[in-house]
């Protein structure tokens, strides 16, 4: 870093005071890889700042036959099982929950994994 590119390094500095990931490639060509300490010794255009994942509902193939809901707001231990899947939702506890629901009040337990969230996380 100089004087003359200080200000290209500004965004970079402050997302890890705000404890964002940083990323370097060697080249403009290779692959980004996350940085445990970055030195800023490259050019700025080497470095960005890791993209935030962006949260997405479940889908049907996101929820298998014989997974189980839990409601945050329910008792610990205190869950239903899936008895259906349709497009709008899923239904458990007499009811029919859309996926925007289950992604903000409800985890999941998948047949032979451990609880989850109910959604999924995209790269932007």
């Amino acid at each position: 870093m100089t004087s003359a590119n200080a200000k290209d390094y500004l965004p970079l500095v402050k997302a890890l005071s705000e404890g964002k990931v940083i990323q370097y490639r060697v080249t403009t060509d290779s692959p980004w890889a996350n940085l445990d300490d970055p030195g800023l010794q490259a050019p700025p255009e080497l470095y960005r700042i890791c993209p935030e994942k962006k949260r997405v509902p479940l889908e049907p193939s996101d929820v298998p036959p014989g997974s189980v809901i839990w409601e945050t707001g329910w008792p610990p231990g205190t869950w239903e099982m899936v008895t259906g899947i349709e497009g709008a939702g899923v239904r458990y506890a007499d009811a029919l929950r859309d996926w925007e629901y289950l992604m903000r009040e409800a985890r999941i337990l998948r047949p032979g994994k451990d609880w989850a969230n109910c959604w999924k996380e995209l790269s932007e």
